[in-house]
């Protein structure tokens, strides 16, 4: 099968990506490195020189700045509200060893069931 979207992998990381991915986590604040900077990380030099260019601006709030100016300027329609905790979710975390369902209040900043 082919992947539409070769990535590398975080923990496969070595050398200079494994320091940009370091960088990346560091300045962005997030645990998990998102998908289009491991792509770029398959593209020879692409990695180094897109973190090199857009990095000050992460750095110095401009991205969050212009992304918070887009989202307050979008006529998004109501969502519903979230519905309270499950009864078994509680024991589901508890028992389960499934990484993806404790680190979520980490990995997005929010926390979703009180």
């Amino acid at each position: 099968m082919h992947d539409p979207v070769p990535a590398i992998i975080e923990a496969a990381a070595t050398g200079e990506i494994a320091e940009i991915f370091g960088d990346i986590r560091r300045v962005l604040g997030v645990d998990v490195v998102n998908l289009i900077w491991r792509h770029l990380a398959t593209i020879d030099g692409a990695l180094a020189w897109t973190w090199t260019t857009l990095r000050p601006v992460y750095e110095d709030g401009t991205i969050a700045a212009e992304a918070a100016a887009l989202h307050a300027a979008l006529d998004l329609p109501a969502l519903p509200g979230i519905p309270p905790k499950p009864s078994w979710l509680s024991a589901f975390v508890e028992t389960t060893s499934a990484p993806f369902v404790t680190p979520w209040p980490r990995m997005t900043g929010q926390t979703r069931w009180h």
